[in-house]
């Protein structure tokens, strides 16, 4: 989800070997599995093909997915994880309903990997909309809004800004701003004429521009946090002592 950028970042490269490498050095900040190193290879390989247009059918999706997977099982000094029928299973899935994406292992990449190219693969193939095949993911649930970030990043750069639902597109919180942000990436990477005043833009601060927490501060949020969790306990405690129905964890929408 964190390196879709990469494929608009890396949009004038010339080489798909260029993509991955960038791709896996920046998703190793947080995830080094090698798994994960070849999902963020593939969604950004794809994004940047996807939005030049060299990419416009399933068997051009499955190009670039046999491309990543020879680059990173040859760059990868004794790539432990990746074994070939794990992965087929997953990115080659027919169906939603055979990633099992509802489960204990919801946050698993190959999980999100293969929910972004089913819907990917439906779209480019006229049997899905971006609006129906998104919808027909999230209510899959799991690690659904990952899962539906991706996609949307996939089907997006196919289907264009103007294809998007107008309901969603129109009305999301904080349109301009994001839109400030998207503008000044495609400045940046030389995608668009325009100026970047980057000193002015707080954004990119190390706080964000919110500024830091002090520790008082700190230790006040910890404290709000555990007696949460603490309460919570002790009621679940109580129902289960008094015979009362206990909330499964994943019903947390549900009130009383």
């Amino acid at each position: 989800m964190r390196t879709t950028p990469v494929g608009i970042i890396c949009m004038n490269h010339q080489s798909d070997e260029e993509i991955f490498q960038t791709a896996i050095r920046i998703g190793a900040v947080t995830h080094a599995d090698p798994r994960c190193a070849l999902a963020v290879a593939i969604v950004s390989a794809l994004i940047r093909g996807l939005c030049r247009g060299d990419i416009t059918t399933n068997a051009d999706v499955e190009a670039v997915c046999e491309r990543a997977w020879v680059h990173v099982t040859a760059s990868i000094p004794n790539p432990n994880h990746l074994e070939r029928h794990e992965y087929e299973r997953y990115v080659h899935a027919g169906t939603l309903d055979a990633l099992v994406l509802c489960d204990q292992e919801m946050g698993y990449v190959y999980k999100c990997l293969g929910s972004a190219l089913w819907c990917l693969r439906e779209t480019l193939s006229g049997r899905e909309t971006f609006k129906s095949a998104i919808v027909k993911l999230v209510m899959c649930g799991g690690d659904a809004d990952t899962n539906a970030a991706v996609a949307g990043a996939l089907m997006g750069a196919h289907c264009g800004y103007d294809a998007l639902p107008p309901e969603w597109r129109d009305g999301l919180r904080h349109k301009e701003w994001f839109l400030q942000k998207i503008t000044a990436l495609c400045v940046v990477a030389g995608l668009m004429e325009g100026s970047y005043d980057a000193p002015s833009d707080r954004d990119t601060e190390f706080d964000g521009g919110r500024g830091f927490l002090t520790e008082d501060e700190m230790k006040r949020r910890e404290m709000a946090i555990m007696e949460r969790i603490l309460l919570a306990d002790q009621r679940r405690r109580a129902l289960s002592q008094t015979g009362g129905k206990v909330k499964k964890s994943w019903e947390f929408w549900r009130r009383d």
